[in-house]
């Protein structure tokens, strides 16, 4: 389900993501790039987290305990919220414990790759936690705010290098550009704090942006994959086979890409986000068309 910000949060979100946002870069990987020439190529969808953005992983679905704690805890004091020192620990168990509560849910309902509302589920958590006595002074209005300050500090993204030159050379190619992307509210706002401009601004209409948390359903679904691939053929009057799709993860990207017709780029560019999903047997004989260690070197091939 979407979440509409007011222009007035959205902006208060960009400010709190660029105050936390801390430049990096990517760690090289020991992958070659396989390059070629790709025939009638009219657009390039991307994917965002590890692919256009630095990132260790889709946010909060990498595990990892006592990082969560000291974050979480960073977060706490900046909002002022008075707690318990098990509060901390306790929304965290909470949260893995409801995220997977709700993937139960939907998957019952048929999804086979759920996305979950994460503002429900962290009012829930703090509502709990109140009860509990062991937090004080958290206000649902600012539920957005805090899940996103909590988020970027655990994720610390950043642009991946060569993502202008790109856009810009897709544009001059009269490229189509979109995305399709695992993500929640705050990605968006994300790359825009980043780059310092709108979606529409960097490349990305937001009627050929396609986002996980707006369609309620999740990579690798080749069934979300199939959403866009119905928008290129209905409304950009082509056909998935003109189009490019670059992601770093063979099973969330290149498999579901490839199974609705898409060319694919696999880029493996970043040690933190390769996701080469070895013994997965959907990847087992998966060949992307072209693999690149460089945003750029998309420019090369189409």
């Amino acid at each position: 389900m979407s979440v509409e910000l007011t222009e007035e949060k959205k902006k208060a979100l960009i400010e709190r993501i660029s105050r936390l946002s801390t430049p990096k870069e990517p760690i090289p990987t020991e992958l070659q790039p396989n390059l070629k020439k790709l025939q009638d190529i009219k657009g390039v969808f991307v994917d965002v987290y590890g692919t256009i953005m630095i990132s260790g992983t889709e946010p909060m679905l990498r595990r990892d305990g006592s990082r969560e704690i000291n974050l979480l805890t960073k977060t706490f004091n900046d909002f002022g919220i008075q707690y318990r020192e098990e509060a901390v620990s306790k929304a965290i168990e909470l949260l893995h414990a409801y995220i997977d509560e709700e993937h139960a849910i939907k998957k019952a309902e048929g999804v086979d790759y759920p996305e979950v509302e994460i503002i429900p589920i962290w009012i829930r958590i703090m509502k709990e936690l109140e009860e509990s006595k062991l937090i004080d002074g958290f206000d649902t209005e600012i539920a957005p705010d805090f899940i996103t300050d909590f988020v970027i500090r655990y994720d610390d993204p950043w642009l991946m290098p060569g993502l202008e030159e790109l856009m810009a050379g897709l544009k001059d190619k009269d490229m189509i550009t979109g995305i399709i992307s695992n993500s929640s509210f705050y990605t968006p706002p994300t790359l825009e704090a980043l780059s310092g401009r709108s979606l529409e601004e960097m490349g990305f209409p937001e009627e050929n942006c396609f986002w996980s948390f707006a369609e309620d359903i999740a990579k690798p679904s080749v069934a979300f994959y199939e959403i866009a691939a119905d928008h290129i053929r209905n409304t950009l009057n082509g056909d998935p086979s003109e189009f490019l799709f670059v992601g770093n993860d063979l099973l969330n990207d290149m498999y579901p890409a490839q199974q609705v017709g898409f060319k694919t780029a696999f880029f493996a560019g970043d040690k933190r986000s390769l996701r080469l999903r070895e013994g997965d047997a959907r990847c087992e004989n998966l060949t992307p068309d072209i693999t690149i260690t460089h945003l750029t070197q998309i420019l090369q091939c189409i």
